[in-house]
């Protein structure tokens, strides 16, 4: 399975986190690794999403995420926001 990160930052727990909820949930392709939030910082994606640990962590920043995992082959983002754009990656 190949590694990936996944970019939520403010959305995870919004419905527009749909594409997040499911890999994390479950993929067949990916392995995710770390998700990046900075709203729910240093907890576990699987806990925070339903209750159930699933040992991938939340990071502050995307730098934060990549130190940890400097191998990690994707980035996804996460979220499917109204008019399509992308949320603000917080500096670290």
């Amino acid at each position: 399975m190949e590694e990936a990160l996944l970019l939520t930052e403010e959305r995870y727990l919004s419905t527009d986190g749909k594409t997040a909820h499911g890999l994390v949930r479950y993929s067949r392709r990916f392995r995710i690794v770390d998700l990046v939030d900075s709203t729910l910082a240093e907890r576990d994606a699987g806990e925070v999403l339903d209750g159930i640990r699933r040992g991938i962590p939340i990071y502050v920043t995307l730098d934060n995420a990549l130190a940890e995992n400097p191998g990690v082959g994707y980035l996804i983002i996460g979220v499917a926001t109204p008019g399509g754009y992308l949320p603000p990656i917080t500096e670290g």
